[in-house]
């Protein structure tokens, strides 16, 4: 028998950004299938009164809800460690900042503008060292 004691590895704490990261990106998605499903039911009014409703606005919203459901997703994986799932966030804010920036062509610069900087913030701590850490 051997007098070598194996102390067990103490579990890695979970940073701050991470914890932060991964709740923003949750809370965020959750945001996004609310309004997402609220706006897919306003449109089925709207159909239903017999107003045209083009198949467009029903695939672009099917498309949010897609794309808020891997943003829960992507917020879980960072906390349980997965590295892939930076990428996948990082590009889902990327398309936000790009829709953020078409909607203010369009005139809605107040809500857009916070929605640029959240999702600017958010790929800041993606690749933040402590989350880099965490994810490897």
């Amino acid at each position: 028998m051997s007098d070598i004691q194996h102390s067990p590895v103490p579990p890695r704490t979970r940073p701050r950004q991470v914890k932060l990261v991964s709740v923003m990106l949750a809370v965020l998605g959750a945001l996004g299938l609310v309004v997402s499903v609220a706006l897919i039911a306003l449109l089925g009014e709207e159909a239903g009164r017999g107003s045209d409703v083009p198949a467009w606005s029903y695939a672009l919203l099917i498309a949010q809800l897609v794309i808020s459901a891997v943003q829960i997703v992507t917020g879980i994986l960072i906390w349980r460690g997965v590295a892939w799932a930076r990428t996948a966030a990082a590009a889902i804010c990327g398309l936000n900042v790009l829709g953020g920036v078409i909607n203010i062509l369009t005139g809605a610069a107040l809500q857009s503008i916070l929605g640029i900087v959240i999702n600017i913030a958010l790929i800041r701590l993606l690749f933040h060292d402590d989350v880099n850490d965490w994810l490897r």
